[in-house]
């Protein structure tokens, strides 16, 4: 069973044109009633859908002399067929349950269902950072959650405007940043990084005097 539920794909009324979507309904209308899996459709449908077949055949052969009135007729009775094979669309939906293979079985092709992308990794709420007695060194502790790879780190001095500074990079819950100015208060900020560029928010800037 897959994971994510088929459904049957309603591009056929963007896609197909004209007779290309007569085709289209009549291998559909003819795998319904030929196919047992599709008995519970009721023949009221199936026969809705072979006499709309049959008018909008018949339509698009007078709608050639290109009248206005001919061309009119043609497009309701292409909505028409448009309109019963979403019907019958919702009927096939309810019998696959799911499974692709049913939904083809009908003639319809099966709607593609975007990836779902991963949730980004849980922000940090709990860095602490402690100045070292080296100079330009500070300690940083938190909690590395599950779902994130590493944590990444900025820095700035605290003065306006900020210039944000890429730091360290860290696989676990410690790190030693170095290198930063001394005798200046700093801010040091982390956030969580996962798999496919995921990434969490940067936590609350934490402020320290780096010795």
């Amino acid at each position: 069973m897959n994971s994510k539920k088929a459904t049957v794909s309603l591009k056929f009324k963007s896609r197909l044109q004209e007779d290309k979507l007569l085709i289209f309904s009549n291998n559909v209308h003819t795998r319904i009633t030929d196919n047992p899996l599709f008995k519970s459709i009721t023949e009221e449908d199936k026969l809705a859908l072979a006499n709309a077949n049959t008018t909008y055949e018949d339509l698009l052969q007078k709608a050639v002399k290109g009248s206005v009135l001919d061309t009119a007729k043609k497009n309701d009775g292409k909505q028409l067929v448009i309109d019963l094979l979403y019907k019958v669309a919702q009927s096939v939906n309810v019998i696959a349950n799911g499974e692709e293979s049913v939904i083809l079985a009908a003639g319809f092709e099966v709607r593609k269902q975007a990836a779902r992308r991963e949730a980004d990794p849980s922000p940090i709420t709990d860095l602490v950072v402690q100045p070292m007695l080296v100079a330009g060194e500070v300690h940083c502790k938190w909690t590395k959650s599950s779902d994130s790879n590493k944590t990444a780190f900025e820095w700035t001095e605290d003065v306006e405007p900020r210039q944000w500074h890429n730091g360290e990079y860290s696989d676990g819950g410690k790190l030693l940043i170095k290198g930063l100015p001394s005798k200046k208060n700093v801010l040091i900020r982390a956030r969580a990084l996962g798999s496919g560029n995921r990434k969490s928010p940067w936590s609350e800037a934490i402020p320290v005097f780096v010795y």
